[in-house]
């Protein structure tokens, strides 16, 4: 296990007995989204970390094992198998920023780190899973170099306030900072972005244009470094 799955490894293991103690407490809630990291993401020229709203069922049975959470994040492999329009385009904007880099060696984490039901969970639930602070925490342990939220506004109360006192800038003067944005947070690099989810962007024809305006903008601050 490499060094920062281990650091990974260190903060699942701190968390999981209350996540599975909030999940106890209510009905359809699923495990947990642990990552592990791929081969290749510290080499690649940006590293990437896309960030979702949440899961659609996830974890086998009644496991709560961090390693085997672990295990299946990696076994899933970025979604290569699956053609839903969020993978496709993570996948295909981490190929944009690293045309040479590892086969998809980037990230993916959720706003949600459990699902319910295989929809987003109730309020309180969201509440109590935020006030751990794991995504915070693994973006502090990973060091991203670009983090991409395929959230959308629906999305950024529970954004705010697991990022308290984040900014939304105008990312491009044609689209207002409620489709795109760019965030501003001492917790977050200087390339992170939010946009709609992708099944959205997708459905209005979006997506390559919006996609495109935060390549362009992660190029153009990495090469004013």
């Amino acid at each position: 296990m490499t060094g920062l799955n281990c650091r990974l490894r260190e903060l699942y293991a701190q968390r999981i007995d209350e996540i599975k103690r909030i999940a106890s407490e209510y009905d359809g809630v699923s495990k947990p989204l642990l990552m592990a990291v791929p081969e290749g993401y510290e080499q690649s020229t940006v590293r990437l970390m896309v960030v979702g709203q949440q899961t659609h069922g996830w974890g086998q049975g009644n496991c709560w094992d961090v390693d085997e959470l672990m295990s299946e994040y990696g076994r899933f492999g970025m979604g290569e198998r699956y053609g839903k329009p969020f993978l496709r385009t993570s996948q295909d904007l981490y190929r944009r920023l690293n045309p040479d880099g590892a086969h998809l060696a980037f990230l993916w984490s959720n706003l949600n780190k459990v699902d319910q039901k295989k929809k987003r969970p109730e309020k309180s639930v969201e509440e109590r899973i935020a006030e751990l602070q794991l995504l915070r925490k693994e973006i502090q342990i990973l060091e991203p170099k670009a983090v991409v939220f395929f959230t959308g506004p629906n999305y950024d109360g529970l954004l705010r306030s697991i990022f308290q006192d984040v900014q939304l800038r105008r990312l491009s003067s044609e689209v207002d900072e409620r489709k795109l944005s760019r965030l501003e947070h001492d917790s977050l690099p200087t390339c992170s972005y939010r946009t709609y989810h992708p099944h959205y962007l997708w459905r209005c024809r979006r997506r390559e244009c919006f996609v495109e305006a935060i390549v362009r903008d992660i190029n153009g601050r990495a090469t004013s470094q």
